[in-house]
C-alpha cells in the first residue's frame, strides 16, 4: 500500500504545472526523520509548538525516499537530515539519524545540547562524519522563560568556535515571539556571523516568518551578512518569500 494516495488531478497539476519548472535535482535542507518509538512516551516539558506532532507519527528514511519518489517522479532529491526530538530522547534520535544517514549516503546534522563541550561535539561531528548541528529553544536552561530565550543559550560560543574552525553547518530556528523582526534575534545573528564568520549558518523557515508583520526591517539589518542563508521549509507566505528573493537573490 502507497504511502498516501497520488490522484489523477495530482499527476495533471505536476506533469503541466511542475515537472518543467523543477530542476532534476534538488535539495530539501530541512528535513525531520525520526521514529514514534523513539519519542517521549511521557509527556516532556514543552517550550516549542506543538502543531508539527500532528503532521506525522513518525518519518522513517524509508517514509521520506517513498515521499519523494510519489511527490516528484523522475527528480532527484538529496535531503538534509536530522532529527525531531526532546532533551529526553536525543541520544536515540540522534543515533537514528546517524544510521539513516549511514544508510543512504543522505548529510545529516547533529542535534546538539549547549552544554556539550566543544572537544564531545567535535567527536560526535568528525566520528560520524556530520556536515553541522541543529538545536533548539527547548534545550536552553531551564530557567530561562520561553520568551526570553536567546540564540546563544542553545548555541553557545564555545561550540561555535568549533563549528568556525570546522566550517561547518548551523541549522538555526530562531527563537522568540518577534521571530525574524526581533531586535535581539538580528543582532544575536550578526554577532554571530561576525565573531564566527565560517559558520554557515541557515535560517530555518524564513526565521519563522508567518505573516507580514513578523518580517519588519530583517532583511535589510542582515545584509551586513551577505553571506547568511535561509530555507523556507514550513513557510507558505508569499510576502516573506517574495521579499527574501529580492533581498538576497
Amino acid at each position: 500500500m502507497a504511502l498516501f494516495e497520488v490522484k489523477k488531478l495530482d499527476r495533471e497539476i505536476y506533469r503541466n504545472e511542475l515537472e518543467n519548472f523543477l530542476p532534476d535535482r534538488m535539495i530539501d535542507i530541512h528535513t525531520h526523520v525520526w521514529l514514534s518509538h523513539l519519542r517521549c512516551r511521557t509527556k516532556p516539558i514543552q517550550r516549542k509548538v506543538i502543531w508539527p506532532s500532528l503532521v506525522a507519527k513518525d518519518n522513517s528514511l524509508e517514509d521520506l525516499q517513498e515521499t519523494y519518489r510519489l511527490m516528484f517522479p523522475g527528480k532527484e532529491v538529496t535531503p538534509l537530515i536530522f532529527a525531531s526530538t526532546e532533551r529526553e530522547t536525543i541520544q536515540a534520535c540522534n543515533e537514528y539519524v546517524r544510521e539513516a544517514a549511514k544508510k543512504s549516503g543522505f548529510p545529516a546534522l547533529y542535534y546538539a545540547r549547549p552544554e556539550e563541550t566543544a572537544a564531545e561535539l567535535e567527536r560526535e561531528i568528525l566520528e560520524n562524519g556530520y556536515v553541522g548541528i541543529k538545536s533548539y529553544l527547548d534545550l536552553a536552561p531551564m530557567y530561562i522563560p520561553e520568551a526570553e530565550v536567546r540564540i546563544f543559550d542553545f548555541f553557545p560560543k564555545h561550540q561555535l568556535q568549533l563549528l568556525n574552525r570546522l566550517g561547518a553547518i548551523v541549522m538555526l530556528h530562531i527563537p522568540r515571539n518577534g521571530r525574524l523582526r526581533d531586535p535581539l534575534n538580528l543582532a544575536q545573528i550578526i554577532e554571530l556571523k561576525q565573531e564566527f564568520p565560517n559558520v554557515r549558518v541557515i535560517i530555518a523557515h524564513i526565521g519563522r516568518a508567518y505573516t507580514r508583520g513578523d518580517v519588519g526591517n530583517a532583511f535589510e539589518v542582515l545584509s551586513a551578512c551577505p553571506d547568511l542563508m535561509f530555507d523556507f521549509s514550513a513557510n507558505s507566505l508569499e510576502f516573506a518569500m517574495t521579499e527574501l528573493l529580492k533581498a538576497r537573490g
